[in-house]
């Protein structure tokens, strides 16, 4: 039959109709022996907002979750409600009006509540690890007994209230490995004596707790 087309056929066409044999045989042969490629799958997004709406949804607790509010922050751990409760761990976002910091510790109803640890960022030229606090929380602020670490090898120890420390208090230099003891006012170093090396408040000299006692009137 190719012989009696082949005569009655012009040469275009008989030059057309065997580069269309040639075609369809490479796609047989191509679709019998190539894999088709599969699909490229998109990354999977592990960043998820927290919203009213999705609140009571079931949550991985090796998942970050972001949480919008006056802090913008994310969290992953435990949930009950909703709401951050259990272990977990809360990053805070720098803004101008709030230090970037990690909370690592037990929530309760979104918040760090009891024994935690703050971690900040460096920014001073004599700081070798990152300062952090660690201590006593209440409704996720510093409140109780903690203390504040610098990253230069100096700390500050005593007792909390929203975040200042106030009353009886040490504070360590390590530059001239003395201890300071006393009152802190609002944050603030008052009343004290330095004492050489590292002290306790465990075992604070007595003339320094007698000294930093508030006068009665």
């Amino acid at each position: 039959m190719y012989e009696i087309l082949k005569n009655k056929m012009p040469n275009a066409n008989k030059i057309l109709c065997g580069v269309n044999v040639f075609v369809i045989i490479y796609m047989l042969i191509n679709s019998l022996f190539s894999k088709k490629e599969e699909p490229k799958k998109k990354p999977e997004n592990k960043w998820n907002i927290w919203t009213e709406e999705n609140r009571y949804m079931e949550r991985d607790v090796n998942t970050w979750y972001i949480i919008p509010g006056e802090a913008f922050c994310r969290y992953k751990g435990e949930w009950s409600n909703g709401l951050a409760h259990g272990k977990g761990v809360k990053e805070i976002f720098g803004t101008n009006d709030v230090s970037h910091s990690i909370m690592e510790g037990n929530f309760v109803n979104g918040y760090i509540n009891g024994y935690g640890k703050q971690i900040y960022d460096i920014t001073g030229d004599d700081e070798k690890i990152n300062p952090y606090y660690e201590g006593e929380f209440k409704m996720g602020t510093q409140h109780g007994l903690g203390t504040y670490y610098y990253g230069n090898g100096c700390y500050r120890r005593g007792t909390l209230e929203k975040g200042h420390f106030v009353g009886l208090g040490i504070y360590y230099s390590h530059f001239k490995n003395q201890t300071w003891v006393g009152t802190y006012v609002d944050d603030e170093r008052a009343d004290g004596i330095w004492y050489d090396g590292e002290q306790s408040l465990d075992t604070v000299p007595l003339e320094a707790e007698e000294k930093t006692k508030p006068l009665m009137f």
